[in-house]
C-alpha cells in the first residue's frame, strides 16, 4: 500500500476488528483493576497474557520487533512503550497501560491512565486533560475531516494549561496489520488526506507536562520525557462512519471509573481551587506541575514520528520461546 492509500474496511473487516477491540478493551479493563501500590508491571503483564489466551486471542506486542512483553506499561516520565519488569508500582505514580490483541486475524488497540494510590492534584490534572484533549479530537472526526484537524485540536486544548502534545510517536491505520497508513499526528501540521467511511485508525496523544521531546532508553523501546516531568495519554481504535466514529475499543459499563466519574472535584493545582470547564471550553489558568525524577538513559531521540511500535506486521512466533508458549496455548483452547 503507498504512503497516501488508505485502506477502507469492508463489513467483514468492520466485524472482525470489532471483536479484537471488545477483547482488548476487556483485557485493559482487567489489567488496569490490578494496578495499584505493591503491584509489580510484571505482574501486570502476566495478567494481560493470560486474559488475553484465555479469550483465544495473542497479545500483539510480544516479539513484534524484538519488544519482549505483552504489553506496555508506563510509569510518570515514561511516553510510551514502556517495559514491565520487576519495579514496583508505587503510591502516586501515574501509569499507562496499553493494550493490542490480535484476535480472529484483525488487531485492536487501546490505552487508558491508572492513578496508583492517593496522585498528586497536578497529576490529576494532566490525566484529566489529556483524556479531554483525546476526546475533543475524537468528537472532531467524521466524513470528510482532514486528518490534519486532530493534531489542532489537540494542541489548541492543552495550550492553556501549558501543556505539550508529543511529535516523535504518533496514531495509526490498523486493522489485519499491526501499523497501517494513516499516520496520525496529535499536533498542528499540513499533511494531507481526509477521512472516508470504512477508515480505521487509532488516536493516542502523548501529552506532557513539560517539554515534548524524548530520551530513548538503551532498550530501544522505552521513551522518557527529556525534563523528567510526567506524560499521560489514552487511546481508542475507531472506525468513521457516516455520522462520526465507532469505538471498537469503546469503554463497558463495568469499565473501571476515571477518578473524576467518583464526584471528586477538579482541582487548579497552582490555586487549590476547583476548575470549571465549559463545555467546548478549556480554564484560562494554566498549572505548572512539579516534575518527577528523572530515569532516562543517556540515549538521543530519533527525530521522525514512529506509529507505536512501527508500521509492518508482528514478527514471527519462531524467534520467541515465549511466543511460542502462547501461541502453543491459544490452539490448545480452540481445540477443545
Amino acid at each position: 500500500m503507498l504512503p497516501w492509500q488508505i485502506e477502507v474496511k469492508s463489513a467483514e473487516d468492520i466485524e472482525g476488528m470489532r471483536a479484537a477491540g471488545r477483547v482488548a478493551r476487556e483485557v485493559l479493563d482487567l489489567a488496569g483493576a490490578l494496578a495499584a501500590p505493591g503491584v509489580t508491571t510484571d505482574a501486570i503483564d502476566a495478567l494481560v497474557t493470560e486474559e488475553t489466551i484465555k479469550r483465544g486471542a495473542y497479545p500483539s506486542p510480544l516479539n513484534y520487533h524484538g519488544f519482549p512483553k505483552s504489553c506496555c506499561t508506563s510509569v510518570n516520565e515514561v511516553i510510551c512503550h514502556g517495559i514491565p519488569d520487576s519495579n514496583v508500582l508505587k503510591d502516586g505514580d501515574v501509569l499507562n497501560i496499553d493494550i493490542t490483541c490480535y484476535f480472529g486475524g484483525y488487531h485492536g488497540d487501546c490505552s487508558e491512565m491508572v492513578l496508583i494510590g492517593d496522585v498528586d492534584d497536578a497529576g490529576k490534572r494532566l490525566v484529566k486533560v489529556t483524556h479531554d484533549c483525546w476526546r475533543a479530537a475524537i468528537d472532531y472526526c467524521k466524513p470528510g475531516q482532514p486528518y490534519s484537524g486532530i493534531g489542532k485540536v489537540i494542541e489548541d486544548y492543552i495550550a492553556p494549561y501549558g501543556y505539550t502534545s508529543v511529535r516523535e510517536f504518533c496514531g495509526h491505520g490498523i486493522g489485519k496489520v499491526f501499523h497501517t497508513n494513516p499516520n496520525i499526528l496529535h499536533y498542528k501540521n499540513n499533511e494531507p488526506g481526509k477521512m472516508e467511511v470504512g477508515h480505521v485508525f487509532t488516536i493516542e496523544p502523548m501529552i506532557c507536562e513539560g517539554v515534548y521531546q524524548h530520551i530513548m532508553w538503551n532498550d530501544q523501546w522505552t521513551a522518557t520525557t527529556r525534563d523528567g516531568k510526567r506524560s499521560a495519554q489514552f487511546e481508542h481504535t475507531l472506525l468513521v462512519t457516516p455520522t462520526g466514529v465507532e469505538a471498537f475499543t469503546g469503554r463497558l459499563p463495568t469499565s473501571n471509573p476515571y477518578f473524576w466519574e467518583d464526584g471528586a472535584p477538579m482541582i487548579d493545582a497552582t490555586r487549590g481551587l476547583s476548575v470549571v470547564v465549559p463545555d467546548g471550553g478549556v480554564p484560562a489558568m494554566a498549572a505548572q506541575p512539579k516534575p518527577t525524577a528523572a530515569r532516562a538513559a543517556p540515549k538521543a531521540a530519533p527525530a521522525t514520528p514512529k506509529a507505536g511500535f512501527g508500521d509492518s506486521a508482528p514478527a514471527s512466533a519462531s524467534s520467541s520461546k515465549k511466543q511460542q508458549k502462547a501461541r502453543a496455548a491459544v490452539k490448545k483452547k480452540k481445540k477443545k
